[in-house]
């Protein structure tokens, strides 16, 4: 059922250490309307129902939440000081470590999209599909004209 709540959002993304549970509250709304403008309305309402019988579309609509509320949030949970944040280590010393650039969380929240959005496949109608194409490298329609001078 989505939405899922905070908890089980942090389990699934790993982000138990997050402290901020309100920031995930204040884009509940936008997620789910993410989800509705991309998914078949039927499907989108049995997501929503505590008695959806196909568990597997249970599953990909609560996967589906987690991923695209991270990808929205992301650089929001980025932001801080040094020791807040999401980090890489640098070199072989283990004990410098720096935040995530902001090309590295670009890239993660696409993965995350691309995640969500593959999750959902099976439930998307036209306008989900299309930017699953998008998101995807499949450019259908363009053609190419070359020209030797």
């Amino acid at each position: 059922m989505i939405p899922v709540s905070t908890e089980t959002l942090k389990k699934t993304l790993n982000l138990e250490a997050v402290e901020n549970d309100v920031l995930f509250e204040k884009h509940k709304l936008s997620i789910l309307a993410e989800i509705t403008r991309i998914t078949e309305q039927e499907h989108y309402n049995r997501a929503l129902s505590d008695a959806d019988e196909n568990e597997t579309r249970a599953a990909a609509f609560e996967l589906a939440y987690c991923y695209l509320m991270f990808a929205q949030v992301a650089d929001l949970l980025n932001l801080g000081a040094s020791d807040k944040g999401f980090v890489s280590t640098i070199g072989f010393d283990s004990d410098r470590v720096s935040l995530l650039s902001v090309e590295q969380i670009s890239a993660l929240q696409s993965k995350h999209k691309k995640s969500a959005f593959k999750a959902l496949l099976p439930y998307l109608n036209a306008a989900g599909r299309a930017e699953y194409r998008r998101q995807n490298g499949e450019i259908k329609g363009q053609q190419c004209r070359v020209a030797v001078v």
